[in-house]
């Protein structure tokens, strides 16, 4: 059976204490759009992420149809994160950690190539005119 997501975001909204209008302003949307969001049965899902923080509850909880997003928290930065379970691995165990540590490594190594590759072609870049500069200072030194 499909919940109706707008009784369900009116009753977090009586449970909070929070009264329409206010809201309405944290959303961002009029009383009268408020008003419709609480008769549909279905909210696009950037908005409903933006009620979930308003109200700070994850409605997406009670819509889903998969453990995972049943277990996801919503922050205020708007990020659904899953929430750690006891036993969980962290990134997927040591292996994985190890991979990922090799690639940065890897990465690093590259990047530290690119550097020096850089440095050199702007050393000789910046060289060349100064020793123009010289040149022609020795020159004048020369004819006086």
């Amino acid at each position: 059976m499909a919940k109706h997501i707008g009784k369900l975001i009116l009753s977090r909204l009586a449970e909070l204490g929070m009264n329409k209008s206010e809201f309405a302003r944290r959303i961002n949307k009029s009383r009268q759009n408020v008003q419709d969001i609480f008769k549909r049965e279905s909210v696009d899902t950037d908005l409903l992420l933006q009620i979930s923080k308003v109200l700070n509850f994850n409605f997406f909880t009670l819509l889903a149809a998969n453990e995972e997003l049943a277990k996801a928290e919503v922050h205020e930065d708007g990020v659904m994160y899953k929430k750690k379970q006891k036993g969980d691995k962290v990134n997927g165990g040591s292996e994985d950690i190890k991979k990922q540590l090799d690639i940065a490594r890897r990465e690093i190594s590259y990047l530290e190539k690119i550097n020096t590759l850089l440095e050199s072609k702007i050393g000789k870049k910046s060289a060349k005119p100064a020793l123009k500069v010289s040149a022609k200072k020795t020159a004048k030194k020369v004819r006086k």
